[in-house]
């Protein structure tokens, strides 16, 4: 049995796969087969994917953001689906009938099955990281443990919309307008601009606020149990010297 969702996240997570949603969520969810989620997500990993920043010619940060975004809103859907839980096959008929009509309840579920951990085995990126990154591609968590904690982190932090409202830089209806308006792969405050609601500096500043606002991760591993206070001071001393050699071999290579 699938894990209930909550209908924002459900929705949060359709926009960033299929983009704005004309309707209600659980109808286009009951039209959704796991086969087409999946041929999504691959088109959309390729165009967000950091390794292929180069090809894409887009900053690899950014790609990175927004590629652990379409994860997570994969992850969200496959159980929704009931992909986690390892449902049944059904018929041609019965995959017919969800287009047209809201999924029934089932009566007896079947126990959900545990997922399998995916942890890095490879050498570490040479680029700067963040504290998840860099503990991911050490193969001290998995990467259903960074989706995780940075669905943890941003949950909460302020939103970029409430801030522009608190601080009377947009109405209510102005976010609701940015939000209808806001394309795929966009943030707020880039689609505020694009609309001439927001100056750069105020999204500047916003942006400031969110991340002085927002919890360290490392809270997320020292609360799930993955990791010891001792073990995480560790750890960041670690990612604080890979930066510095990273740092120092970009100074080297530029003089």
């Amino acid at each position: 049995m699938s894990r209930p969702i909550a209908r924002t996240a459900l929705r949060e997570a359709l926009a960033v796969m299929f983009g704005p949603l004309s309707g209600p969520a659980e109808h286009f969810l009951c039209g959704l087969e796991e086969a087409r989620l999946r041929e999504v997500f691959r088109s959309r990993a390729l165009q967000t994917h950091p390794d292929r920043s180069a090809v894409l010619g887009q900053d690899p940060q950014r790609l990175q953001e927004r590629f652990l975004k379409l994860v997570w809103a994969y992850d969200t859907l496959r159980a929704a689906l009931g992909g986690a839980a390892g449902p049944e096959p059904v018929s041609r008929r019965e995959r017919s009938s969800r287009r047209v009509s809201p999924c029934p309840p089932s009566s007896s579920p079947s126990p959900p099955r545990p997922r399998a951990e995916h942890f890095y085995r490879g050498p570490l990126p040479r680029r700067v990281l963040r504290l998840g990154e860099f503990l991911y591609y050490s193969g001290q968590v998995s990467w259903q443990s960074l989706i995780s904690s940075l669905v943890w982190q941003k949950r909460h932090r302020p939103r970029f919309g409430q801030v522009a409202v608190s601080w009377r830089l947009l109405t209510p209806r102005q976010t609701e307008l940015v939000l209808r308006r806001r394309q795929w792969g966009e943030r707020f405050g880039e689609c505020a601009v694009r609309l001439g609601l927001m100056v750069p500096f105020w999204v500047r500043s916003i942006l400031l606020h969110q991340s002085r606002r927002q919890p360290r991760l490392g809270g997320y591993f020292l609360e799930q149990g993955l990791l010891s206070p001792a073990e995480l001071q560790r750890w960041l001393q670690r990612l604080a010297e890979h930066n510095r050699r990273l740092a120092a071999d970009t100074t080297t290579r530029l003089r």
